[in-house]
C-alpha cells in the first residue's frame, strides 16, 4: 500500500536559503531510494514556507529515511533555522471509481 507525505517547514526568514538547500540535499541523496515513489518540492518565499511533498511503497521506508536525514544532523537544533517545528502529514490512499 502506498502512503503520501506532506511535510511543511518553516524557516527563519534569514535561513530559507540553507533550510532548502538542506532539504534538497537529502532528498536528491535518496531519489534512487526504490521506495520512493515521487517526491515534488515546492516553496512560497513570501510566506517563508517549503513544502515536500512525496509517494513512498509504505510507511516504514519514509520513517527510515527521515530517521537517517536527522540522525545525519540533517536539521540540527531546529529552534536556530526553523520557525516552528517541522510539521508530517500522513495520507492513505482511497479507491476513485
Amino acid at each position: 500500500m502506498t502512503v503520501s507525505i506532506h511535510i511543511t517547514y518553516t524557516p527563519i526568514r534569514d535561513r530559507f536559503d540553507e533550510v532548502l538547500n538542506r532539504v534538497g540535499r537529502y532528498i536528491d541523496a535518496d531519489l534512487s531510494n526504490p521506495d520512493r515513489l515521487e517526491t515534488r518540492l515546492f516553496t512560497n518565499r513570501e510566506d517563508c514556507l517549503i513544502r515536500a511533498y512525496s509517494t513512498w511503497t509504505h510507511l516504514d521506508a519514509f520513517y527510515t529515511f527521515m530517521n537517517a536525514a536527522i540522525d545525519d544532523g540533517a536539521f540540527g537544533n531546529q529552534g536556530d533555522i526553523l520557525q516552528h517545528e517541522i510539521e508530517v502529514q500522513i495520507f492513505n490512499p482511497e479507491p476513485i471509481g
